[in-house]
């Protein structure tokens, strides 16, 4: 979708999408799944992110469950995380708990979200996302409605 029709209005999100779009690339040896080499410190360059018709689709499905919640595995550079949380922020509010191994990946996507002003709906922790059930039950956030995506699952 273009920006004239994706449901994301706000041209700070939109602007941020579109950089990431335009510098997306892929490592010379194809990535972890191409060489075998799964060793997250070696891709701290590159972000595995989402494309923009599955950000739409993530943005309105949170939108049409009123999340206030959503906990995210593997943030990367934020792409997916900046329509979690444009959705967060536009059902009034919440927070979106993302987690990242890679310090350089937590560095950028903190970046990302600051530049789209979506900060403040946003909780990355650098660490393994293994844990991140235990970092979201003593969330004083908690509302009705959560979203836990398992978007790197295999």
């Amino acid at each position: 979708m273009s920006a004239a029709t994706s449901p994301i209005q706000d041209t700070r999100v939109q602007d941020v999408i579109a950089r990431l779009q335009a510098d997306r690339r892929r490592p010379e040896n194809g990535g972890p799944r191409a060489s075998g080499d799964r060793n997250p410190h070696l891709y701290g360059d590159y972000g595995f992110s989402i494309h923009p018709e599955q950000g739409e689709l993530i943005y309105l499905l949170c939108r049409a469950i009123q999340a206030r919640r959503v906990v995210e595995f593997a943030t990367s550079v934020g792409l997916s995380t900046l329509y979690f949380a444009s959705a967060i922020r536009d059902n009034g509010g919440g927070i979106v708990i993302g987690a990242e191994l890679v310090p350089q990946k937590v560095a950028v996507a903190r970046h990302n979200l600051e530049e789209a002003g979506l900060a403040d709906w946003v909780d990355i922790r650098e660490g393994d996302a293994r844990t991140a059930a235990r970092w979201t039950s003593s969330s004083s956030t908690a509302g009705p409605r959560s979203l836990a995506p398992r978007w790197h699952a295999r």
